[in-house]
């Protein structure tokens, strides 16, 4: 009986050092990405930058953006009809990083460099995301969900803001984005971290989960973004972007602390 025992902690053992590696090589891969993406990006802008070589970016952004579209819708098809898990592990991969590479291809064509900044951002953000849902339970990737959505809308509106469809389509996007994190953890505290997705029911967070911290982050996200729609000032906005940076830090302090 102690043998069986002793075999079974070893076993349990060695496949959690196994998830441990695996992990290690993810957030290793997505840094190396991360870098990469960033200079490629740097290399582009400033080619496209220039008069010489504009044409050359301007013509290939549309062929990446259609290939993307083609590869996201492909992997989507793939990932429902096949059933084998571990090939359809890859496809969430391809979808996304498809879905990065279109949205800055077609970014490019339609705006230039205007938004250069943003495209830093969006690629850091999206690397970060996915290094956090490695790294951290799964309330620490949702807390981060919604400040990245909320410090991109504060951007954009630091940059001008009017009472126009832009500003509009920023402000619902990220009001819907609040509140779905609040009521997934509103849902899922209901039921022990559990949710019921299309009948079936999926754990998204630990049973002991805290949902206060979603809840202060998407309240105070959420007035930020509706005192910069009252107040129509740019300055606040600007000053509320780095509010959702700050919030951004403090939830990493307390979710790292929570790993205990």
């Amino acid at each position: 009986m102690k043998r069986m025992e002793v075999m079974g902690k070893n076993k349990k053992s060695t496949v959690n050092q196994n998830t441990n590696d695996l992990t290690v090589y993810k957030v290793g891969a997505a840094f190396a990405l991360l870098v990469l993406a960033l200079l490629a990006l740097g290399r582009i802008l400033n080619v496209y930058a220039t008069g010489s070589t504009f044409d050359v970016v301007y013509r290939a952004s549309q062929t990446v953006w259609t290939l993307c579209v083609i590869l996201c819708a492909a992997s989507v098809a793939a990932y429902i009809v096949l059933r084998k898990k571990s090939i359809r592990k890859v496809f969430p991969y391809v979808f996304v990083l498809s879905l990065l590479a279109g949205v800055t291809a077609l970014d490019l064509r339609y705006f230039w460099t205007e938004h250069a900044t943003a495209l830093y951002m969006l690629h850091a953000a999206v690397y970060c995301l996915y290094i956090i849902f490695c790294l951290y339970r799964s309330e620490f990737f949702c807390f981060s969900l919604a400040a990245v959505f909320a410090g991109f809308s504060f951007y954009f509106y630091s940059k001008g803001l009017g009472m126009n469809a832009r500003t509009a389509i920023i402000a619902i996007v990220t009001a819907l984005v609040l509140a779905a994190v609040a009521l997934l953890a509103n849902r899922a505290a209901k039921s022990k971290g559990s949710v019921k997705l299309f009948g079936k029911t999926v754990k998204v967070f630990p049973a002991k989960f805290s949902a206060t911290a979603l809840y202060v982050a998407c309240t105070v996200l959420g007035c930020c973004l509706v005192a910069c729609l009252v107040l129509g000032s740019a300055l606040f906005a600007y000053y509320c972007m780095f509010a959702a940076i700050a919030i951004e830090l403090t939830g990493a302090v307390y979710y790292t602390f929570q790993l205990k």
